[in-house]
């Protein structure tokens, strides 16, 4: 694969999908389909507390879900709209935090492959990222064009006073791929006119709910191969993208695992590791190293020369400096780096090379993040010689994504998510059905913390995978490594195979109606109608009455069997 060449794996046989994201065989990015994506949302709101103090108002959503809405964010012509009980569209434009509302804006934009869509702005602008005068003006042109054909042909609505960004992607096609990209936007945008005024209450009106079209709309382009396993998804990514070349069908490419009897993630000897994009210190191939570490205010990284040393100290300072660089920027894209970033790369005393070092260090960061999708600035280095970036948050980073607060001291520390700790033990759950698939008795044996447990019943019984377990003929046997609720070993576990259930000792597997005594526990993160609770290592759902779904306390409870999953789950309710 060349080196500006990219591959977009979505692995989706077997569920959750995966989405990597592959340069040079390097991971850039990862993507799983059970993240909720927010930004972009369009919602009708209800205005709902105006508060003239902050600049700003409170708009209910949907769903008991509200946003907050600066006036800065809302285009002069609907000013006069802000009223408390009174409606208007409105868009997430950045994620809500654990602690913060999400932000919202009434200045509208959706996104297409070559341009985005400005209902509010009567304008033509061109991407940041086409520097090109010449380009710029046939852009220009081609794209106000365009809208006078689009308006004779669409005449119920107001074409001529829409506004539209020209994306970076817009300088290499022809014309009539950026027709059927507008095209597309203003029929989605008469559908959410539609919506919006039919509708009663406040909703969600229109989001990008197709995961594996988002990621090829938002990474595809003309030296990009996309590799898919699923015959539906394959064939709805050529759909999507006929609709503006012929010419590139042929790099949505059908992945066939009857033929490898490999997951997509096993072909390419990819090891998705999550504990890998959390750790805060990363190596550099040098023996260098830079040290990660998010706080509220911003993300501050140090760089370090470690066991690497040059020919004398400024060859040393340069080698590492320019090294981090390229890691850097591969690190700020995988991990979602947003906000205020700054780094302290190492010092050069000679004032000559260090202007001259600066300035490369610079160079590389925006060679290596010419192709970020997110807009990031580079300020240049402070006095202290410390390099200032900022880089436009819309989604979480991974580090909000993939952790979770330590509840064992007082949220001191983090913790992988154990959600996400579930999708790497259905990955290998995954892998393991498609390599056994020529046995006649398949019996998966895993052995987890209890703390991961009742996360991984949860996926099982609520993401439709009993039924990929049965189409399979598999037996998934769960144990807990202890038979008490506790988090040691929460990031580890142990997964078997054998071809003779004989082989695994299952006499301590509950009978129906037989009563049980056993510590239960709740777990609010969940939402769910049961307790939990583990008997002599295997998995309890206990049916839930009359306790406190806020509460995590475990006590003792005297339970009934009323129907066991061979061999991973068993149900009880309190008997009578």
């Amino acid at each position: 694969m060349k080196k500006e060449e990219k591959i977009i794996i979505i692995q989706s046989f077997l569920k959750p999908t995966i989405c990597i994201i592959l340069q040079n065989n390097n991971i850039v990015n990862i993507f799983f389909d059970t993240e909720e994506k927010e930004v972009g949302n369009i919602y009708k709101g209800r205005i709902t507390n105006i508060a003239p103090g902050i600049n700003a108002c409170f708009v209910s959503l949907s769903n008991s879900q509200s946003g907050f809405l600066n006036f800065n964010d809302i285009p002069d012509n609907l000013k006069n709209k802000i009223k408390v009980g009174n409606y208007l569209l409105v868009k997430i434009k950045k994620a809500g935090l654990k602690s913060k509302l999400p932000q919202l804006s009434a200045y509208i934009t959706i996104a297409g492959k070559y341009v985005i869509l400005l209902p509010f702005e009567n304008s033509i602008k061109i991407s940041a990222k086409i520097p090109e005068e010449d380009i710029k003006e046939v852009l220009i042109n081609t794209i106000s064009n365009i809208k006078s054909q689009l308006a004779k042909k669409y005449n119920n609505i107001d074409i001529e006073n829409l506004g539209f960004i020209a994306r970076t992607a817009s300088k290499e096609v022809d014309i009539m791929e950026i027709y059927k990209d507008m095209e597309i936007l203003i029929k989605i945008w008469i559908n959410i006119l539609n919506d919006f005024n039919t509708s009663k209450h406040e909703k969600l009106i229109y989001t990008d709910d197709f995961f594996p079209i988002r990621i090829v709309r938002e990474y595809f382009d003309n030296k990009t191969q996309v590799i898919v396993d699923n015959k539906e998804i394959y064939q709805k990514l050529r759909d999507y993208i006929s609709l503006f070349s012929q010419e590139y069908i042929n790099k949505i490419i059908f992945y066939d695992i009857s033929k490898t009897n490999k997951s997509l993630i096993d072909y390419y000897d990819l090891k998705i590791e999550l504990s890998k994009y959390l750790e805060k210190k990363v190596w550099l191939k040098s023996g260098g190293s830079i040290i990660i570490q998010p706080t509220e205010m911003g993300t501050f990284i140090d760089v370090n020369s470690g066991s690497y040393i040059g020919a004398n100290p400024i060859e040393t300072a340069k080698t590492t400096n320019l090294e981090a660089a390229i890691e850097i920027a591969k690190q700020l894209k995988i991990r979602n780096i947003t906000g205020i970033i700054l780094i302290d790369f190492l010092k050069i005393q000679d004032n000559t090379q260090s202007e001259i070092i600066k300035k490369q260090i610079i160079e590389t960061l925006q060679d290596n993040l010419k192709d970020d999708k997110i807009k990031t600035h580079i300020l240049g280095f402070t006095n202290l010689g410390i390099l200032e970036i900022t880089r436009q948050r819309t989604e979480s980073d991974i580090y909000s994504r993939l952790t979770t607060p330590c509840e064992f001291c007082n949220s001191v520390g983090y913790i992988i998510n154990p959600k996400y700790q579930v999708l790497q033990i259905i990955n290998n759950i995954n892998s393991t059905i498609l390599k056994t698939q020529n046995f006649k008795q398949k019996n998966i044996y895993l052995e987890t913390s209890s703390y991961i447990i009742p996360y991984l019943i949860d996926y099982i019984l609520n993401f439709d995978y009993e039924k990929i377990l049965k189409e399979n003929n598999i037996n998934l046997i769960i144990k807990s490594f202890k038979s008490v609720y506790y988090i040691s070993k929460y990031d580890f576990y142990k997964l078997r195979f054998y071809d003779n259930i004989s082989k695994i000792n299952l006499e301590d597997f509950p009978k129906e109606n037989e009563i049980l005594e056993l510590e239960v526990w709740n777990i609010p993160d969940l939402n769910t109608n049961n307790l939990y609770s583990i008997y002599k290592g295997y998995p309890v759902i206990v049916k839930k009455d009359k306790y406190d779904i806020f509460s995590k306390k475990i006590e003792e409870s005297k339970i009934k069997v009323i129907k066991i999953y061979k061999y991973y789950l068993i149900e009880a309710i309190e008997p009578v």
